[in-house]
């Protein structure tokens, strides 16, 4: 008894193992998925282009739409269809770094090392009040001016 009770386990355990990529992929393919749109934009900070940095897009509602970002390199991003928005309402944060300045060890983390200090005031990433409304009929360009 013993004997076939391990095999039919160890017989369970692959076919569930042999299943997860599918179950992977499936995950992956949230709604919404095929409607993703590209999305654009022009981030200024005090008048300038920001020379580099990251945008985050976080839906308001959650079901099916995930977090996506872009990189921003001399005051632009892109959102290629592939990796974009899907149409709604997104909540904006915009963050950049200052590699000069190092953080004070009270503002780092238990167990970090030392970070580079946010150039960008809270209130445009972790108390972010900016939005963007992606749709399938707009050009989805969305600018920035940071003060």
């Amino acid at each position: 008894m013993r004997r076939s009770r391990c095999a039919f386990l160890r017989r369970s355990l692959l076919s569930a193992l042999g299943c997860l990529p599918i179950l992977v992929f499936v995950a992956g393919c949230g709604s919404g998925a095929g409607d993703r749109q590209p999305v654009t934009g022009s981030i200024t900070f005090k008048g300038a282009p920001l020379a580099r940095g990251t945008i985050e897009f976080s839906p308001f509602e959650q079901e099916g739409v995930t977090l996506e970002g872009a990189e921003i390199h001399d005051g632009k991003y892109a959102l290629p269809a592939k990796t974009g928005l899907a149409p709604g309402k997104y909540r904006v944060s915009i963050s950049s770094a200052d590699e000069s300045q190092k953080a004070q060890p009270s503002e780092e983390a238990p167990g970090a090392g030392p970070v580079a200090k946010e150039l960008i005031p809270s209130q445009y990433n972790v108390n972010s009040k900016l939005t963007a409304e992606v749709t399938k009929q707009g050009s989805n360009n969305f600018n920035f001016d940071l003060e």
